[in-house]
């Protein structure tokens, strides 16, 4: 900024040899192209998927531990046991599909990022990209096949431990040498397949990202770079205002905080109390359940009552804390829009925090398809494991097979809402980011170095 040569509207800059004047250089947030749309909202599915099945496993295996050790009669009658076995197995299916639909979207996300850049270089070397986007797709240190070569990594570890646990049983316990030793030759070649694919991805894919990049690392180095902040400076209004949100988002705003606080504590002392009535029916796993006389059976009563209440009063807080926080994005995120396309958006600004937290916050679109989503995936391990017993007519629980059946639709339909929404919001939230930008310059907040640098 103190260098009036620099900061000459006339100055021009070469781009891959090509004099850009450094008036029309501008950070940018790239549109993405349709199959990059595709691949980056199912890599946000295989993210929300990996992550929920994590949190349903131990939400599965804390349920089914409760019922198991505090209500023995429950499980027994209603054959619960088989339901549990089935659903841990499904998770772990859910985990195993997640993981191979998180590589292969990954890969494709970067790549297909990667060439819009590239084409962009030719057509609009204008047009800067901002510093996340340049992270993603011009860094150095990850390339597009890392996540297909943990894939591979994975794989091998998978079947080097099933060939070493059926293979032994089947030369030494049942006697079936023959089949015993084809199992291990046939995972040796496996492993001999997947290594060598392992190894090509490996020294092939660095290759083929450092040419598919290295003509927007040189359209866009570092010295584009600084003279696109320079220009977004320049355009910046001077003049900062506060957009007055409403009574509305002040009231909501101030719910916020105390409704996630005490929903998280109710959720938690729920469980407590629920455990400690548990622990006085049957304090053990082999000890005899305990029965009371009959203040004490309407103690425990009230015990089970009361951690049942908080459970739910709990969620139902935290339920209210999630619709506030909604209804505050979704306030502050309108009057962004509202000011952004006025006629009078370029003589001033908003708090540049606010403006920033816009910049930064996920798209609410996006933000509800992953909640709808992760939601869907904790409960359908559980619900796919009810599927499956109650096709035995003799199960005590195939009575409510209707009703199971019914709520395997409803996760569907919630899944399939929120994987579209998840789809969806990535290009919404992309192109409210670069109206604001267009309307403010609020700049691209890049490291100090990359800024001031001459």
């Amino acid at each position: 900024m103190t260098d009036s040569s620099e900061d000459s509207p006339g100055r021009t800059i070469s781009v891959l040899g090509r004099p850009v004047p450094t008036s029309t250089l501008r950070l940018a947030e790239p549109a993405p192209s349709g199959p990059q749309v595709l691949a980056d909202g199912l890599l946000t599915i295989s993210r929300t998927v990996l992550t929920s099945a994590g949190l349903g496993f131990l939400v599965l295996l804390g349920a089914w531990l409760t019922l198991e050790e505090g209500f023995p009669d429950v499980w027994r009658d209603l054959h619960l046991d088989p339901v549990s076995r089935a659903s841990i197995a499904y998770v772990c299916a859910v985990l195993a599909a997640g993981g191979i639909l998180y590589a292969l979207s990954s890969a494709a996300s970067r790549t297909l990022l990667g060439r819009r850049l590239d084409s962009l270089t030719g057509t609009a070397p204008e047009r800067v990209p901002v510093r996340t986007v340049r992270a993603r797709a011009l860094a150095d240190g990850i390339t597009p096949t890392a996540p297909l070569a943990g894939l591979c990594v994975a794989l091998l570890i998978a079947v080097g431990v099933a060939a070493l646990l059926v293979a032994p049983i089947l030369i030494f316990e049942s006697d079936m040498v023959a089949v015993g030793l084809v199992v291990l030759a046939g995972a040796a070649l496996l492993a001999g397949l997947v290594g060598s694919a392992l190894s090509a991805l490996r020294s092939r894919g660095r290759r083929a990202w450092t040419l598919l990049t290295d003509r927007s690392r040189q359209a866009w180095n570092d010295e584009v770079v600084r003279n696109a902040v320079r220009t977004e400076k320049r355009l910046r209004p001077a003049d900062e205002r506060t957009i007055d949100l409403g009574r509305v988002h002040r009231l909501t705003a101030r719910a916020q905080r105390p409704l996630t606080v005490v929903g998280g504590v109710l959720l938690g002392a729920g469980p407590v109390v629920g455990f400690v009535a548990v622990f006085l029916r049957q304090p053990g796993r082999n000890a005899d359940t305990l029965y009371y006389d009959e203040k004490g059976e309407a103690a425990i009563d009230v015990l089970i009552t009361s951690g049942a209440v908080l459970a739910l009063a709990g969620s139902a807080a935290l339920l209210l804390a999630l619709v506030a926080t909604t209804v505050v994005r979704a306030l502050e995120r309108g009057a962004l829009r509202r000011h952004a396309l006025a006629d009078d958006a370029g003589s001033w600004r908003p708090d540049d925090a606010f403006l920033r937290q816009a910049l930064d916050g996920p798209p609410l679109l996006w933000a509800g398809g992953v909640l709808l989503l992760g939601l869907a995936t904790v409960v359908v391990p559980a619900v796919l494991a009810l599927l499956q017993v109650t096709g035995d007519p003799a199960h005590p629980l195939t009575t409510y097979r209707s009703t199971i059946e019914a709520t395997a639709a409803v996760l569907l339909t919630v899944a399939l809402l929120g994987a579209v929404a998840v789809t969806v919001g990535m290009p919404v939230g992309v192109g409210f980011r670069q109206l604001l930008r267009e309307a403010w310059h609020p700049g691209d907040d890049p490291a100090p170095a990359a800024v001031t640098g001459s």
